[in-house]
């Protein structure tokens, strides 16, 4: 299994067999379908496998918690996020109704220095 988050910056090629073998194989699309985040464990595992990749997995630029309930978990505060590794450069999710505080503590953060 590997993961990440930016399935969408694949490329034509890539994502055509990718397509292809979603479509022709029916126990792998199932395998995916009712997981918390499909699309960005299958398009990831499919390329890995089609590659042979064995040593790293796939990350994206976005820090994901799927430690905590809900998973993925909902941020409503960057409090609740772990300390940010270096890399990553938004968090998935945030809630809503959160998002203009949230807005607020990073840009108080990047005034700060």
């Amino acid at each position: 299994m590997w993961g990440g988050s930016q399935w969408w910056t694949l490329g034509r090629e890539t994502l055509t067999a990718i397509l292809a073998e979603l479509a022709g194989n029916e126990w792998l699309r199932e395998s995916f379908e009712f997981s918390a985040v499909p699309d960005e464990l299958a398009f990831q595992t499919i390329h890995a496998n089609r590659l042979g990749l064995t040593a790293r997995s796939f990350t994206g630029p976005m820090l994901t918690d799927v430690s905590r309930e809900p998973a993925p978990f909902v941020f409503r505060t960057l409090d609740e996020a772990p300390p940010i590794p270096p890399g990553k450069l938004f968090l998935r999710k945030i809630a809503d109704d959160a998002a203009a505080a949230v807005i607020a503590q990073l840009e108080s953060r990047w005034k700060e220095g």
